[in-house]
């Protein structure tokens, strides 16, 4: 999946509102195909809106959890951000971090 396939799938997520994360704040998840996930969260608990963002995280397989690796960091490999993104449909603003986190997956071989 390319990065704008991969844009086009968060912004559909985001707009159908069917996922969010406890706080309710708007969640997106991708799956990649090494088994590891994406988890996309436009950040705004106790935040202003000037001051809410998109986080982008990059989770490990179960596998790789099952077997000790990433425990310490609860299966999160790295995560990265945008900055001042108030329009949780500003999905743009999600590129960089996300092609970050694509590097870094590419970059982190599987541990299993």
């Amino acid at each position: 999946m390319t990065i704008d396939e991969m844009l086009a799938d968060i912004r559909n997520q985001f707009e159908s509102e069917d996922n969010c994360t406890a706080c309710g704040e708007p969640e997106a998840w991708l799956y990649l195909e090494n088994g590891r996930s994406v988890q996309i969260v436009h950040e705004e608990e106790g935040l202003l809106p000037d001051n809410q963002y998109f986080s982008v995280t990059l989770h490990c397989t179960d596998d790789e959890f099952d077997n000790g690796y990433y425990h310490g960091s609860c299966g999160v490999i790295s995560s990265s951000c945008s900055y001042d993104t108030p329009n949780v449909l500003d999905i743009e603003a999600v590129r960089k971090p996300l092609e970050y986190i694509i590097r870094v997956n590419e970059s982190e071989k599987l541990c299993c």
